[in-house]
């Protein structure tokens, strides 16, 4: 900004001087103040100019993870069904895992691809295939190759999948350590059951396919 004031405009205007960093910034910045006097007498006969600099530092701040994803879904009971995908970003997260929990009420989630993804860690539980519930662990790009075209089955025996709706609930906990703690995301599907046809019944090889390895 230039603006023109008399000195005790100038210095009221900078009492409450106000930084705003832009966002997902970090590291040094400066402010750079120049004062030009604008005046044409005194010693030197022409006006004086000075500069002075203000260094600031941006502490680093952790951003949480970013689920984007469909609120509702349609499945057919007793059939496979592909769920909309979801997709997790995370503007800080780099090369570190993302611990993701899945849960389903009801039904069971095969993921889509198994590479990258790991089950072993110490809340690690299911296997990524016909899961109620499942945790595991995953750089972005696998995380989000796993949760593309997830399949979803509700078996009315097996399942006891009686109810008209059922919740999938993801949760996703950046492991970056950066800035402030590790934070937590989380997104509700909630998916709408239908009854099949008796073609889609007829025309149902009862196979069950698995995730990509």
């Amino acid at each position: 900004m230039d603006f023109l004031g008399e000195l005790n405009a100038v210095n009221l205007a900078f009492e409450s001087l106000v930084y705003t960093t832009m966002a997902d910034e970090n590291g040094a910045d400066a402010i750079t103040i120049k004062v030009n006097d604008t005046g044409q007498t005194g010693a030197y006969g022409y006006a004086q100019v000075v500069t002075n600099t203000i260094d600031v530092w941006i502490q680093e701040r952790n951003d949480a993870p970013v689920i984007t994803a469909l609120a509702t879904a349609l499945a057919t009971r007793n059939l496979q069904n592909t769920l909309p995908a979801l997709v997790v970003t995370d503007i800080d997260v780099g090369e570190a895992p993302l611990e993701i929990t899945l849960r389903a009420r009801y039904g069971r989630i095969t993921l889509n691809s198994l590479r990258g993804i790991s089950f072993g860690g110490r809340r690690g539980a299911g296997t990524g295939v016909l899961d109620r519930m499942m945790v595991f662990y995953g750089d972005l790009r696998a995380v989000n190759d796993a949760l593309r075209g997830m399949q979803y089955e509700c078996r009315s025996a097996a399942d006891g999948c009686v109810s008209k709706t059922d919740k999938v609930t993801l949760q996703v906990r950046d492991l970056d350590s950066g800035g402030d703690n590790d934070l937590t995301s989380k997104h509700t599907l909630v998916i709408n059951i239908r009854e099949p046809t008796v073609d889609e019944i007829q025309g149902y090889g009862g196979g069950s396919s698995g995730p990509a390895l």
